[in-house]
């Protein structure tokens, strides 16, 4: 079976009650009776509806409900859903930010379509957009920002402080270091007024190089990577065939030339 996405990641605020669904889909041959079991996600309440049969080359979506309660500790929350069924298992991970209640700010990570797959040694690059929910007047905040593992392990870690009166966006820059491994990353956010807490997180990806060029020539394309690899194949065809035909050209010109002098 195959499982449609690798990461779950929602928010949700204090004392809210939040519906995700699941799309699990049956590759093999015979049925097959899907389990699930989740772990690792701390004051945030999951609730789902397996185990689920799905027939062969059937799909079947399983909703996951998520209840936050109002004493949940306001923060990025990672875990990870298992899915068991015909011998085999298929995890993936799940990021829920809990957000304060009545909180008097909020923030939101954007990372742009150009720093979603980035390599070692690259800079990842992120918006930080931040609200002023209480009195409109000029504040400090603290902003903390990081490169963070989906265990929830801060590779990076920065701090910067600022005035903010109702809205604010901060752009900020983190090297990914050399030597670390391929996979998802969170570029995270957290700002800290008089004892609150506010945080968001956007999610990209470690490639290699070649993969990243490979899908940077995707992005351009509105077709694909395909597309302009067909059309470089068929230009250097063409220019071949323009050569040819000038030194051919060029040679039938020289043997004219030759006869007359002659």
């Amino acid at each position: 079976f195959t499982i449609g996405d690798d990461i779950i990641k929602t928010e949700i605020k204090q004392g809210a009650i939040r519906e995700e669904t699941i799309t699990i889909t049956n590759i093999g041959t015979s049925s097959v009776t899907i389990n699930e079991d989740i772990e690792g996600v701390e004051d945030v309440s999951l609730v789902q509806d397996t185990p689920v049969t799905i027939a062969p080359g059937e799909s079947a979506e399983i909703r996951l409900q998520i209840f936050a309660s109002e004493s949940a500790e306001p923060g990025v929350k990672i875990g990870k859903i298992s899915f068991t069924g015909g011998g085999v298992k298929r995890v993936i991970d799940i990021i829920i930010d809990v957000k304060e209640l009545n909180a008097l700010f909020d923030i939101q990570a954007v990372v742009p379509k150009t720093y979603e797959y980035v390599s070692p040694g690259d800079m990842v690059e992120g918006d930080f957009i931040i609200f002023n929910l209480g009195d409109p007047i000029e504040v400090d905040v603290l902003l903390s920002y990081s490169i963070r593992t989906l265990e929830g392990n801060d590779i990076i870690l920065q701090e910067d402080t600022f005035a903010v009166t109702e809205q604010k966006k901060v752009t900020r820059s983190l090297k990914v270091p050399e030597d670390i491994e391929s996979g998802y990353y969170l570029f995270y956010g957290k700002t800290t007024y008089q004892g609150q807490v506010a945080s968001s997180s956007a999610l990209f990806q470690v490639v290699d190089e070649a993969t990243k060029v490979a899908i940077q020539v995707q992005q351009v394309s509105p077709y694909g990577g395909a597309i302009p690899i067909t059309i470089i194949l068929v230009a250097i065809m063409l220019l071949f065939s323009v050569i040819v035909l000038l030194y051919r050209g060029g040679a039938i010109g020289s043997q004219s030339m030759k006869k007359v002098e002659i």
